[in-house]
């Protein structure tokens, strides 16, 4: 096993690389972890030649997986914008031009009100929960949904939005790779006539109007979850109402829901809760397991 002070030289990590990059794109990670800046450089330097060797070899499938393998190992490691673009810049566009050669024409839509959300999984989480809670609400003489799987489905997911009277289509099993994924996107689209594809890899935003306070409330507990809520009033007696009616660990009045003092108890209520609070006092029960100790003469 490697240790930290035991770097590689460029060499040593040139010839890993030709037996397997994804092996050299895991000890850039493991390098970069342990603090050893220089052969993390290295391993970064020769996985990006690796990567666009396989595009320029039109191997999609294989510069898909090792893109992948790439984030897992440096993107992620420092979460900032510049250090994103620095990543993905060197082959951004000779990827982008890749996937152009597998574009093909779409046959005309059956209607523009056709909409295709893809879902990357089907597993019930925040963002999969608020385009739930679109479609519930949405306008089915202006709309037509369908929700698109490309990895398999969670059951609860393609059961309530049928139950919404919303198709589901999805990626027949076994699974091929995320270019055969894509391929059967395509003609999934064309089979079904959809006009619009919205891509949901992300937390989303939903805006509601509500008649008025007791409106909203109702609108925003009418979820499973409850970790943080928000309220922007010149109003103390409606910042008053809402208090104690919002369904969420984390209230704040005139702020944004994000951020938490490290002095003030923290967790959520519903789905967003494992029944505890951290931080401040609360963090001596957290972080304590109390122990029953009985002796007998």
């Amino acid at each position: 096993m490697k240790h930290r002070g035991d770097r590689l030289s460029g060499q040593q990590v040139a010839a890993q690389l030709q037996e397997d990059p994804f092996a050299v794109c895991r000890l850039g990670g493991e390098a970069l972890r342990a603090g050893d800046v220089i052969t993390a450089r290295k391993a970064f330097e020769e996985t990006v030649r690796a990567l666009r060797g396989l595009i320029h070899a039109r191997d999609a499938e294989t510069a898909l997986a090792l893109e992948f393998a790439f984030y897992e190992a440096f993107v992620k490691a420092v979460e900032d914008e510049e250090h994103y673009e620095r990543c993905f810049a060197p082959w951004r566009d000779d990827m982008a031009a890749l996937g152009r050669t597998f574009s093909r024409p779409l046959a005309p839509p059956r209607s523009p009100r056709g909409i295709g959300f893809v879902v990357h999984n089907g597993a019930v989480l925040g963002h999969t929960e608020v385009l739930l809670r679109l479609l519930e609400f949405r306008d089915r003489a202006k709309v037509e949904a369908c929700i698109y799987l490309l990895d398999p489905s969670c059951p609860d997911l393609a059961r309530r939005a049928r139950a919404l009277g919303v198709a589901v289509d999805e990626f027949p099993q076994p699974a091929q790779g995320v270019v055969a994924r894509l391929q059967a996107l395509h003609e999934a689209f064309a089979r079904n006539g959809d006009s619009t594809a919205v891509w949901l890899s992300t937390p989303v935003l939903a805006a509601f109007t509500a008649d008025d306070l007791d409106h909203a409330i109702a609108l925003a507990n009418a979820t499973p979850y409850g970790l943080s809520a928000s309220l922007f009033t010149r109003d103390i007696r409606s910042a008053l109402h809402y208090i104690p009616r919002i369904q969420a660990g984390l209230v704040k009045v005139n702020g944004e829901t994000t951020g938490v003092d490290p002095h003030a108890p923290f967790g959520g209520m519903k789905g967003s809760s494992s029944g505890s609070r951290e931080q401040g006092p609360a963090a001596r029960d957290f972080y304590t397991e109390i122990k029953t100790v009985q002796i007998n003469p």
